[in-house]
């Protein structure tokens, strides 16, 4: 009886998930992230005495899901239904193999999303009222803020005893610190000049790519002793989008600008890297 009845709530677990994957729930498809909203509403119809209460901020949605009157749960189950963008729809599919659902965000976080859900409802039902909520939300592949940042907000105010967010990376691991993030633009000014003489002009493109190489070397002495290679965690600088609005191959650009994404370890904080 309870190997059938594992057998059943694993059959169901990967059933929602591969549901949840057939949904491109991205950044620019809004009604795509409501119908997914609306699939994980559905799997939480039928408990007694929860409430389901919804938000909206800058167009991204979230829920939050708990027993009636309970304000702030002593365990809050996080997760986010929106995935990385893809050009073709038909991308979002999934199939198992060697026991694994293969598909894009299985794991991040759709399947946990999947357990998560599930969790709530059998918890629910097993002990009604019990101080267990479940948040999820809609942005956090740009960053949460009108996500997560919004409900634990001074608007929203949303607290609980403990947060569970099964996005740390690892299935088998519980995780308990993540690095810093940081998401900064750089820009700098040059003068525009004909390029056959770039003497008498100031190359923006060349400034910006000095600066970044500069900074870049600075982080990596943050490594310290770590050896090349390898899974280490420390903190680090990622170029990651560099553009000029010059669209004339034979004239030095006046400006340019990167996005750099900066991940950070203790003892740094935010401040001392933006200082």
């Amino acid at each position: 009886m309870e190997i059938q009845e594992n057998h059943e709530l694993g059959r169901q677990i990967v059933d929602l998930t591969r549901d949840l994957v057939l949904i491109p729930s991205t950044e620019g498809r809004p009604d795509e992230r409501a119908r997914c909203f609306q699939l994980v509403r559905q799997h939480l119809d039928g408990i007694e005495g929860i409430e389901v209460r919804r938000f909206e901020s800058g167009g991204f949605e979230s829920i939050v899901v708990a027993p009636s009157g309970v304000v702030e749960p002593g365990v809050l189950l996080v997760a986010h239904l929106d995935v990385i963008e893809h050009g073709d729809a038909a991308f979002y599919r999934s199939e198992v193999r060697d026991g694994r659902i293969v598909g894009p965000g299985t794991g991040d976080m759709k399947g946990q999303l999947a357990i998560l859900v599930e969790l709530f409802r059998r918890l629910q039902k097993l002990h009604p009222g019990l101080p267990v909520g479940l948040a999820v939300t809609s942005d956090e592949e740009r960053g949460g803020e009108h996500g997560i940042g919004y409900l634990f907000g001074p608007e929203v105010g949303l607290r609980c005893g403990v947060a569970v967010v099964p996005d740390g990376g690892s299935p088998t691991d519980v995780t308990v610190e993540e690095k810093g993030i940081l998401h900064l633009r750089l820009s700098v000014e040059g003068r525009e000049i004909h390029a056959a003489r770039p003497w008498l002009g100031d190359n923006a493109v060349l400034r910006l790519s000095r600066a970044l190489t500069a900074t870049a070397s600075r982080f990596e002495q943050l490594r310290g002793d770590l050896p090349e290679g390898g899974d280490h965690w420390y903190t680090t600088f990622s170029p990651t989008i560099v553009g000029t609005s010059n669209k004339t191959i034979n004239c030095l650009p006046g400006d340019a600008s990167a996005l750099v994404d900066i991940r950070f370890t203790p003892p740094h904080r935010s401040d001392d890297i933006e200082g």
